[in-house]
């Protein structure tokens, strides 16, 4: 018996803020870099090539703010 898949609510607060996040350009990317462990600046900036210093810390300190990567 196949699995049924699950609605998804558009108007859910948790939906709504996860596609307002993951939705700004670079984002994914530097989620996805930060899926393995902490890294400095310096370390996703080069692994994320293609993002310039200024849009990575604006995504970085965003990301801060809302709670979803710590800053150490």
């Amino acid at each position: 018996m196949a699995k049924s898949a699950k609605s998804i609510d558009p108007g859910c607060p948790a939906f709504t803020e996860a596609i307002a996040v993951l939705g700004r350009p670079w984002t994914g990317l530097i989620l996805g870099q930060l899926q393995g462990g902490p890294l400095r600046f310096g370390e996703i900036e080069a692994r994320a090539k293609g993002i310039g210093a200024k849009t990575l810390s604006a995504r970085l300190k965003a990301l801060e703010k809302s709670g979803i990567v710590a800053r150490e």
